[in-house]
Order: structure tokens, then C-alpha cells, then sequence
């Protein structure tokens, strides 16, 4: 079980973040509020631990254990304060008089305490960062909604429907190509990307990509991986824990990290399990390419592929994945599939 981590006062040093166990610290701060801030960081790394603050005498003045809760005090940290936007001057925009509810009024006043801002700018704060995310949510709920609309007729009226020939669907594939290069120059990546396997596999303890993950939790904008990733993983690390126990560990701190709403988890429901079917149906098999995994291994990774596409495509979302080729294939596939709904845009890697 990972050791608690507990925030100490040391006189020639500061306050400190230590391990259970061992008095060499993690950090050192200039006030308590900031090692309390890097300490849950520390803590939600390691899958949700106990985090012990102590007061300047060294008694205990809390406990707390680190869970989804702790986003929520991430968002409040430090860290929020670089990317927050600047005071809105007095005269911009209409007034309001509003009573506000008992548990935002405690949101807003514990922001004041931390940033050192009067209540109405960080009420001015909250309101911007929840108008932020309420039109990326909106945004990816539009092209859903598009993308849906362009699937079901494809279902319901096949009989009478009036099918793209080969060359039809060729240009419309070249023009969705054209189309995804000129939004990757003219957009700023106003709808998120659900990440694939080959970039969630890469969450570990310790390494840059978990890092940009609790940033991003942190900054209210949780990186999206899809449920079909999550199962890549999860089997990687039970077939290989039974030879070697390191797999068994790192299983165990994934499905911690999980549980602690670092990231959030797209599923697979009814409309993206119709998609992959339909995407099964036309690319059964892989692109041909050189690969050392067995034909049996390629093919499974390929179904799974599939229904990552397909996820992200009922979703609203786009694809980032270190997989760029089948991504692709797919996704001009789906362009074949269903002209008229926005395409599948394949992002390289991580932003």
C-alpha cells in the first residue's frame, strides 16, 4: 500500500512534504498552503493516499484521503492561478444581483482565501471557467449530434437510399483529408481528442505524460480516454503480473488512478457499438504493415482500434494517438460510411 504523505513544519527549511517512513522531503515550501498544494498533487499520483497535514507544533490538524474530492482542491491550488483569466474591469458587462447558493458561496469564498481576491472576482472566475467549459461541452455535443444524424438515416432507409458511387466516395475521403489539415491550422483544438492506447499506455508513476494529465485535471479539462484503452491496459498488466510482480504493482496503482477521476473514461454505449459494427463490416482487417506481433494479436489490437474510432465518433470527439496510420484508415472509412457528418479529425500524440 503506497505511504501517506505528511506536511511538516521545519524550522531551518520551511514546510515540508514527506513520505511515511522517511524523513527526506519531497518539497520544500515557503508557506503551509503551498505544501498542502503539492503534497495532494503527490498523493493523487500515487492512485489516492492519506494525506496528514501538522500543524507548527507537529500535532496532527488533519487527515484527509485523497479521492475525486481532491480535483476539486487541485482546481483551488496554485497552479489554477497561470492559466486564470485577468479581472474584468468594472464597467464590462451587465450587473446582477443573484442569491447564491450555500455550497458555491464556500466554493467561492475558499478561492478568495487562496488567491487573495475579493468574493466577486473569484465568483467572476468560477463563472468564466464554467462558461468555458460549458461551450467546449456544447461544441462536442453539436458534432455528436451530426454525426448521429448522418448514421441513422444510413440504417433506416438503406433501401431506398441514394449510395455514393466509389469515385463520390473517393472525393468525399480527399476532401475530408483537406478539410481535417485545414482544422488542425485554423482551430485550437476547441473540441477535445479521446486518447487511444498508445498514449495511455504511457501513464506510469513517474513520467511527463501523468504530470500533463493532473494539470489538465487540474485545470478542470480531464484528458478523455476511451473505456476500450482502459481494457487494453487493464489486460496487458494481468497477463503479464502472473511472471512478473512489478505488473501486478503498477495494475494496482492504474485502477487506484482510475478510481480518482484523474482522467475520465469515454464508453462505449449503444450509438458507438453501432459505428464500430458498421466500421467492422467494411474494414474487417488491418492495413497491411510491417509488425512483430502475431497475426492473432494484430487482429485483436485492430477490433479494439475500431471501437475507439467508433467511440470517439459518436462521442463528438476527435482521436490522439501515436497510431497515426490505422487512425487514418478509419477514419476515412467512416468518411465513406457517413459523408455528411463531420469527420474523424487523428491528432499526433500529445499536445
Amino acid at each position: 500500500m503506497a505511504k501517506a504523505v505528511h506536511i511538516t513544519k521545519r524550522s531551518a527549511e520551511g514546510w515540508v512534504v514527506t513520505r511515511s517512513g522517511t524523513e527526506q522531503a519531497s518539497s520544500v515550501h515557503r508557506t503551509q498552503a503551498d505544501a498542502i498544494a503539492a503534497g495532494r498533487r503527490q498523493a493523487l499520483k500515487s492512485g489516492g493516499v492519506e494525506v496528514v497535514v501538522h500543524g507548527a507544533d507537529g500535532r496532527i490538524r488533519e487527515r484527509d484521503t485523497v479521492g475525486a474530492a481532491t480535483l476539486d482542491e487541485l482546481k483551488r491550488s496554485g497552479k489554477v492561478t497561470q492559466r486564470t483569466p485577468a479581472r474584468a474591469p468594472r464597467s464590462e458587462g451587465p450587473r446582477t444581483t443573484l442569491r447564491l447558493p450555500d455550497a458555491l458561496a464556500g466554493v467561492a469564498e475558499r478561492l478568495a482565501r487562496e488567491l487573495d481576491i475579493s468574493r466577486n472576482d473569484a465568483l467572476l472566475r468560477l463563472a468564466t471557467c464554467g462558461a468555458r467549459l460549458y461551450e467546449q461541452e456544447q461544441s462536442i455535443a453539436v458534432r455528436g449530434a451530426q454525426r448521429w444524424a448522418a448514421v441513422v438515416p444510413g440504417v433506416a432507409d438503406v433501401d431506398h437510399a441514394d449510395l455514393p458511387s466509389p469515385s463520390e466516395a473517393r472525393d468525399a475521403i480527399l476532401a475530408a483529408r483537406a478539410n481535417r489539415q485545414r482544422q488542425r491550422a485554423d482551430q485550437a483544438r476547441a473540441v477535445s481528442a479521446l486518447w487511444d492506447t498508445t498514449l495511455s499506455s504511457r501513464l506510469h508513476p513517474h513520467g511527463e505524460v501523468l504530470d500533463y494529465v493532473i494539470d489538465q485535471a487540474a485545470e478542470g479539462t480531464p484528458v478523455r480516454v476511451a473505456a476500450p484503452a482502459v481494457l487494453e491496459i487493464a489486460y496487458g498488466y494481468q497477463r503479464m503480473a502472473s511472471g512478473d510482480a512489478r505488473y501486478g504493482e503498477l495494475l494496482a496503482w492504474f485502477a487506484r488512478l482510475l478510481a480518482s477521476d484523474a482522467f475520465s473514461v469515454v464508453a462505449l454505449d449503444g450509438r458507438a457499438a453501432l459505428v464500430a459494427g458498421r466500421l467492422r463490416g467494411v474494414l474487417p482487417h488491418p492495413p497491411p504493415k510491417r509488425d512483430r506481433r502475431s497475426k492473432t494479436m494484430r487482429q485483436a489490437s485492430w477490433l479494439l482500434d475500431i471501437e475507439i474510432a467508433a467511440t470517439a465518433f459518436a462521442a463528438g470527439l476527435d482521436v490522439a494517438t501515436e497510431n497515426r496510420g490505422d487512425f487514418e484508415a478509419l477514419a476515412d472509412a467512416l468518411v465513406a460510411l457517413f459523408p455528411d457528418a463531420p469527420a474523424l479529425a487523428v491528432e499526433d500524440g500529445l499536445p
